[in-house]
């Protein structure tokens, strides 16, 4: 099976799109299938001018449409029967549409029972199902997880594997995954963590009969998110008790202690006195670190304020190696994007940083 990343995902996905063709896309659980899926749906969506949407009613929109397929009953798909003339007519499913553009997402569809995978066949291989009809400007994408991923997945038949185009979605690059979580966001510690522990962004549980392979949380990139809604706000010392429910015990412990590699600085000294303050040496305490750092900025500061804060951030990285100052600059700057980034391109402090640095800060963004 090809194995794709998340931006061959999209390509796939669109290319089904305009060719009508059906697409099942395989992965391990978390690691953003269901994203791409509507990643994809806004690339298209824009294409035709069109605003996406997971409205089914939103008939004017692209609509995006989450069909659970092991969530029915046969008689779910076909729809009720209509006995009030001289035969017997299917009433269209209302979870279906049956006009307009978008995608229809079978989510989950190999979690499928046999019962249902031949209403599923008619409506992949037809596009289809009794005198239910998919509309011409609707894709359909399948996704499922693998049967190492330990869902209780059943294997389809030969016919149906034959009409859909085959993928396994990757887990994605650590790098790529904290380019995305600047852009969306993330709490700084969630991101700086990865960042000292790129293992650590996806590992499920062991295949074996282990004692790990009974873990029921485990870290992925969709849980990483959660932790960071769940902690943002939240101090330091809480980090374990939020994040043990969603990545586990260990992972949590971990991820506490290396923020709290940080408490042995004095942040506010180390702005007060940004090229004489000690700084750590050792990289993790760097990157736990520049998250403290970056949090210290003001938004709601005058515009002195918030320059004097750039200023003396340029002073502390100048004072880093580029792949950790790059960071820094990078999280402070998304804590005001759009002052920030305007105002610390104009700092001479910026403009004496080395070639090396600067450039490596726009290869990054």
């Amino acid at each position: 099976m090809q194995k794709i990343d998340h931006e061959e995902m999209v390509k796939h996905v669109i290319k089904a799109y305009e060719t009508q063709t059906s697409l099942f896309v395989m992965g391990g659980t978390g690691i953003g299938k269901s994203d791409m899926v509507l990643e994809s749906g806004v690339r298209l969506a824009k294409r035709w001018k069109m605003n996406p949407t997971t409205d089914l009613d939103a008939k004017d929109e692209f609509r995006i449409i989450d069909f659970r397929v092991a969530d029915k009953r046969p008689a779910d798909l076909r729809g009720l029967p209509d006995l009030s003339g001289d035969k017997t007519v299917w009433k269209e499913p209302e979870f279906l549409p049956n006009e307009g553009r978008g995608l229809i997402i079978l989510e989950e569809f190999n979690l499928a029972d046999k019962s249902l995978q031949a209403p599923a066949y008619q409506l992949v291989l037809d596009r289809k199902m009794d005198s239910y009809k998919v509309p011409d400007g609707f894709g359909i994408i399948a996704l499922g997880n693998r049967r190492k991923d330990r869902a209780n997945v059943h294997e389809l038949s030969d016919p149906l594997k034959n009409r859909f185009d085959w993928a396994e979605l990757t887990p994605p690059n650590p790098k790529d995954w904290i380019d995305w979580a600047m852009d969306e966001d993330l709490d700084p510690r969630v991101i700086m963590f990865i960042k000292n522990n790129p293992n650590f962004l996806y590992k499920p549980p062991c295949e074996d009969n282990s004692l790990d392979s009974q873990r029921k949380a485990f870290p992925t990139p969709r849980g990483w998110e959660r932790v960071s809604t769940k902690i943002t706000g939240e101090p330091d010392e809480d980090i374990q008790f939020y994040s043990s429910s969603t990545v586990g015990k260990d992972i949590a412990s971990q991820f506490e202690n290396f923020v709290k590699l940080a408490e042995g600085y004095d942040i506010e000294q180390i702005l007060e006195e940004p090229e004489t303050a000690e700084l750590p040496n050792k990289p993790s305490a760097q990157y736990a670190l520049s998250s403290s750092v970056a949090q210290y900025y003001d938004k709601g500061g005058t515009k002195t304020e918030k320059q004097n804060f750039l200023q003396k951030v340029c002073k502390i990285v100048d004072r880093f190696k580029p792949s950790f100052g790059a960071l820094l600059l990078r999280l402070t700057i998304k804590q005001d994007k759009k002052f920030a980034s305007r105002e610390i391109a104009r700092l001479p402090e910026f403009k004496n940083l080395s070639k090396e640095y600067r450039n490596h800060l726009t290869a990054r963004k």
